[in-house]
């Protein structure tokens, strides 16, 4: 099976135009498509057992949010040996691992992204878990990579003449990158120009190969700079 992980349309900047304090505003600049393949492993450990601090603390959760007991211990079953996997992937081998999470529409527990296809001694590893798994490989940053280019992009953002706040992060549903700011009092910004300048330090318009998004929040005012 093979999908899209995003909207994928040829990379394109939004109109030129500036910027004030109290504005805001969003505009997602969309990398190259590219392809994702999807499988489902199934796990065949036996469920990881919770301590009795950890019931606690998911019956307090449920007792919280109104979700079941159940359900919970259904998601907790394979966590501990889910997560292992996953930060060794993360630590040893971070061109690989992208990113990891629940899943909630039931075709599997969770998934793990993957920038290139499982070799036998991985899926073997994932076969070793409680949880069913559906792995997607194909993207085209692994985390490190990612982190990097987004800080790189986020540094070129807070530098820029005007900018007096915000944030930078990868946003894991899609991988992309995003990119929050807030203005000086006072101050006008010529927004192409600063995604510009974030684009170049990132690698180039046209090079970077996830969509990254540029959102002009005045809430952000109050936050300060920080990657």
């Amino acid at each position: 099976m093979t999908r899209r992980l995003a909207p994928l349309l040829a990379l394109m900047l939004a109109a030129c135009g500036t910027a004030t304090p109290g504005t805001g505003g969003e505009v997602r600049v969309e990398a190259a498509d590219y392809p994702v393949t999807t499988l489902v492993v199934t796990g065949t450990a036996a469920p990881d057992e919770p301590t009795k601090a950890e019931l606690q603390d998911l019956t307090r959760s449920a007792e919280q949010s109104g979700e079941k007991l159940e359900t919970l211990l259904h998601k907790y079953r394979g966590s501990a040996t889910f997560q292992a996997l996953v930060s060794q992937l993360a630590t040893d081998q971070p061109d690989l691992y992208v990113s990891s999470g629940y899943l909630d529409d039931g075709r599997a527990d969770v998934w793990l992204r993957l920038t290139r296809e499982p070799d036998r001694a991985l899926l073997d590893r994932i076969r070793a878990t409680p949880y069913d798994v559906e792995v997607q490989h194909g993207t085209p940053l692994g985390s490190d990579a990612l982190v990097k280019i987004m800080e790189k992009m986020f540094a070129a953002v807070s530098a820029f003449p005007g900018v007096r706040a915000g944030t930078g992060r990868v946003d894991h549903d899609d991988d992309s990158i995003r990119l929050t700011y807030a203005i000086e009092k006072g101050a006008t910004v010529d927004e192409a120009e600063l995604r510009d300048a974030a684009l170049e330090a990132g690698g180039g318009a046209g090079s970077i190969p996830v969509d990254v998004v540029f959102v002009n929040d005045p809430g952000s005012m109050v936050e300060p700079l920080a990657g």
